[in-house]
């Protein structure tokens, strides 16, 4: 075989590849999802039993956090969403509270029993205020889903729900 009979056999399979990878994308269902984040481990009332203090640092007058564990209650428009979440937040913050933070999830739907989502974070927080970038998938009852979000200062989030065919 020919370089060029080479080349264009390859090119054939990585045209049949990405059509066949396009093709599950397009059949796939995207579910808009709205919500809040409301915090369980500040405020008047005791925090909720989960919440941890994690391990901070203060190297040069900043801020460095590593396993601080915070739990949510999630209101959302879909029921899959609407529940508790635990976070594990790790995050590198100036004096002022500013810089990046990152971690994990594990949320579990309040109508969805045997269902939970588990993923990773990632955010910014700045003088005007945080944005952070959720991604995650389903287990259990929600097993096949994909989730991904951005949620901002206040706890406001607006995200999709990937439904695979």
């Amino acid at each position: 075989m020919s370089g060029r009979s080479r080349f264009i056999a390859v090119l054939l399979v990585v045209v049949v590849l990405l059509a066949a990878v396009a093709g599950v994308s397009a059949g796939a269902n995207h579910v808009p999802v709205t919500g809040v984040e409301i915090p369980l481990c500040f405020g008047p009332d005791p925090p909720h039993p989960d919440c941890t203090d994690g391990e901070w640092t203060f190297p040069g007058g900043n801020q460095h956090v590593r396993n601080w564990g915070l739990v949510y209650a999630v209101d959302a428009s879909d029921d899959r969403v609407t529940g508790t979440n635990w976070v594990l937040v790790n995050a590198n913050w100036d004096a002022n509270g500013f810089g990046p933070g990152w971690g994990t999830y594990h949320q579990e739907p309040a109508a969805h029993p045997g269902g939970y989502w588990e993923g990773t974070w990632t955010g910014q927080w700045s003088a005007e205020g945080y944005v952070i970038r959720i991604v995650g998938r389903g287990y259990g009852t929600l097993a096949g889903l994909k989730y991904r979000a951005t949620e901002v200062t206040g706890g406001v989030f607006d995200g999709v729900i990937l439904e695979l065919p």
